[in-house]
C-alpha cells in the first residue's frame, strides 16, 4: 500500500504562546473557530475514498481540543495511521494517557525545556510538562510505531540545549530533530 498523508486541522488553540510562535500573536482570534465532528468524518471519508492511510494532527494542542479525542476515534475507525504531535502538558496525567495514547501510532513530542523554570519562560505560562510522569505514562501505553521528540531552539533553550537532547536519549527517544 502506498503512504498517503493526509494533514488535517481540527481546532486552533494551545495552553501555551510560545516564544518562537509564529502564530501566537494572531492566533487568538482563531480560538472560537471550530470544527464539527461531522466535517472532520466527512473529509476523513472523501480521502478514505482516495486511498489516503494516514493523517497528521497539525497546529496548536490537540489534546485540549473538544474535538479530538471524537476526531481520534473515527480516524481509527477509517483504519488511518495516525501521527500526534503535542506539547504533552496534560499528558502527565493517568486520565489523559489512558484515553489518546492507545489510539496513536506516531507520536512527535514539542520538548523546548526539562525544567519549569525553563519550559514557563518559553511558554510565557505557568504551565509546564512533568517530563518524567509524561515518559512513565508513554512506556505504560505505548503501542505506536513511532515515538520521535522536536526542539525548537529559542534565545531561552539554546544553553540547556545538549541537557534537552541527553534527557530524551535517556528517555529512549532516538529520533530528536533541532529546529
Amino acid at each position: 500500500m502506498n503512504y498517503k498523508r493526509l494533514e488535517l486541522y481540527v481546532w486552533w488553540k494551545c495552553n501555551q504562546k510560545c516564544t518562537y510562535c509564529m502564530e501566537y500573536p494572531t492566533m487568538e482570534k482563531s480560538w472560537f473557530t471550530r470544527v464539527s465532528k461531522y466535517d472532520i468524518l466527512k473529509t476523513l471519508i472523501n480521502y478514505k475514498l482516495k486511498w489516503y492511510n494516514h493523517v497528521t494532527y497539525l497546529w496548536w494542542e490537540p489534546l485540549i481540543q473538544p474535538v479530538f479525542f471524537d476526531a481520534l476515534k473515527i480516524w481509527k475507525k477509517l483504519w488511518y495511521t495516525i501521527l500526534v504531535t503535542t506539547n504533552c502538558t496534560t499528558l502527565h496525567l493517568e486520565k489523559q494517557a489512558d484515553k489518546f495514547l492507545p489510539y496513536i501510532d506516531e507520536l512527535f513530542l514539542s520538548v523546548e525545556a526539562i525544567f519549569p523554570k525553563d519550559q514557563q519562560k518559553i511558554s510565557r505560562t505557568k504551565n509546564y510538562v512533568q517530563w518524567d510522569l509524561v515518559f512513565y505514562n508513554i512506556s505504560k501505553y505505548r503501542k505506536w510505531k513511532l515515538l520521535k521528540a522536536n526542539i525548537v531552539i529559542t534565545n531561552d533553550n539554546i544553553e540547556i540545549l545538549f541537557d534537552i537532547v541527553k534527557y530524551l536519549y535517556y528517555k529512549s527517544v532516538k529520533e530528536i530533530a533541532i529546529t
